[in-house]
């Protein structure tokens, strides 16, 4: 198993329109998903959507914790971005 990768990045459905920050998306991964903040990589705040790096053993947890999350009074829709 030597070819799974360590981080898998998370899609985010709100971005810079949504003045998303990424402190947010950390304090969103730490609280509602119960992350530790080393379980947290880099964080691409894009325009319409937001990209998250996490540990590949945290990912499914991160994406059901940030998903149905209000954000900023914004509902995210998250989910593993399979490439």
């Amino acid at each position: 198993a030597d070819d799974v990768p360590v981080w898998v990045r998370v899609h985010v459905s709100a971005g810079r329109r949504e003045r998303l920050r990424a402190g947010d998306l950390v304090g969103a991964l730490l609280n509602a998903a119960g992350l530790a903040k080393d379980d947290v990589g880099r964080i691409q705040i894009r325009e319409g959507f937001a990209l998250v790096d996490v540990r590949a053993d945290s990912a499914e947890r991160a994406a059901r914790g940030l998903n149905g999350a209000t954000i900023r009074g914004t509902r995210i829709v998250a989910r593993l971005d399979r490439r």
